[in-house]
């Protein structure tokens, strides 16, 4: 999720993306990047960085990264967006 939009949403424009990315790609299998609201993070000092990490880690199965249009305005999007570049996994701009 970003700040500033609700987990709800983030979850619909997924997976629309994900349903489009599908449609061409029938084996294409979606990799759940988003913290659970039941997971127990630990008490740290920034946890908006560990939940980074979380998705960060998620990214290490995967073969492409999917950007919805606006990623740019979000730090952990621009982040994820320049491990996808440093370990060459291709991206799609949606």
């Amino acid at each position: 999720p970003m700040r500033g939009i609700s987990d709800a949403k983030v979850l619909v424009v997924r997976q629309k993306l994900f349903e489009e990315f599908k449609f061409n790609h029938p084996d294409a299998e979606l990799i759940d990047s988003i913290v659970p609201p039941t997971a127990a993070l630990r008490e740290v000092s920034h946890p908006r960085i560990e939940m980074l990490a979380y998705s960060i880690e998620k990214m290490a199965d995967a073969d492409i990264v999917i950007f919805a249009t606006g990623w740019e305005k979000y730090a952990g999007c621009r982040v994820e967006n320049r491990v996808a570049q440093y370990y060459d996994i291709p991206v799609i701009y949606a």
